[in-house]
Parts: structure tokens; C-alpha cells; sequence
């Protein structure tokens, strides 16, 4: 089992549900989601292929499952292809569209600005600052700072904090 077929199982798994699926180039590792989330990543190991992803119930845990060969990757391609499309739908930085949201659980963004639960913003625009990792979002009431590595959490759990009013 390599990189390259366990991508392209995946895949066709995952494609059945008119989501727009895609894989980075397979090499020694792969990334596979829709346009707004990298969702599973699979990579090369001894005899085989490594799959994880984290889990949509318990979201800090991350789901991991080894396959050396495509029987074994079709034992788990069920729970693989579920919790991968559980994740797909949910809210992420990359689908915020010019739309008013309602802040659903109180946070403070990286700088300490408390945003409280009940709290409408209307989404203008988002700015992305590669070399620090950093989100503005810019919304008609205020600003919204985010960065990757201290905000990861509020970045993959999004959909607890904003919600579409």
C-alpha cells in the first residue's frame, strides 16, 4: 500500500457526496479536503500507509489508523470517510462570506478583545498575514485577530464560536 493508492481510495469514498474532494500531490505524504479545510492527512510508514484526522465527537483527539494494504484500509474506510465529512461542513476562516454572524460562545481574540456570547458581526473582509500565520477578519463592527499556532484551537473549532445569524 503507498501514498498515491490510498489517496485515490479515499478519495473515491469521499466523492460520493458532490463535495468538491481534493489531494495535495501524493509523495511521501498527503493532505485531503474540500477548498476550505484540509481534513485527512495520509503518509507513508514502514510496509504501508498512515491515516489521521482529528475526531469530529472529541475534538481534541486525533484518529489514527495504519494500513498495509487496501483490505486493511477497507476495514476502516467507513469511519474515515464519516468523521472526514463531518469535519467538511463545519465553519472554518476560509468559508466566511459576507454574511452576518452571531457569536455563539464568548472568546477573546489573540490580542485579549472579549467577543460575547449573543454578539452579531457582519463580515466585510479577511486578510492573511503568511509570515506570521495571522487572520485579520475584518467585520463592520470591529476587527478580529487570529494567529495559527497561539489561536489553533479557536481555528479548527470555529463553528463552536461563530455561528450564521
Amino acid at each position: 500500500m503507498d501514498v498515491r493508492t490510498a489517496a485515490r481510495m479515499l478519495l473515491a469514498a469521499l466523492e460520493t457526496d458532490g463535495r468538491q474532494w481534493k489531494s495535495s500531490n501524493p509523495g511521501k505524504g498527503c493532505s485531503i479536503g474540500v477548498p476550505s479545510r484540509s481534513v485527512i492527512q495520509v503518509d507513508e510508514i514502514v510496509d504501508g500507509v498512515s491515516v489521521s484526522l482529528q475526531d469530529p465527537e472529541l475534538r481534541e483527539r486525533k484518529l489514527w489508523f495504519a494500513a498495509h494494504d487496501e483490505e486493511e484500509l477497507h476495514l476502516v474506510l467507513e469511519r474515515v470517510v464519516s468523521s472526514a465529512r463531518a469535519w467538511a461542513d463545519r465553519l472554518s476562516i476560509l468559508q466566511l462570506g459576507r454574511r452576518a454572524y452571531r457569536v455563539r460562545r464568548s472568546f477573546g481574540d489573540f490580542y485579549g478583545s472579549p467577543f460575547a456570547e449573543g454578539e452579531v458581526l457582519h463580515f466585510v473582509e479577511r486578510k492573511f498575514l503568511p509570515y506570521h500565520g495571522g487572520h485579520t477578519i475584518v467585520f463592520r463592527e470591529r476587527s478580529l485577530f487570529v494567529q495559527e499556532e497561539v489561536n489553533a484551537s479557536f481555528l479548527r473549532d470555529l463553528d463552536l464560536y461563530l455561528e450564521e445569524a
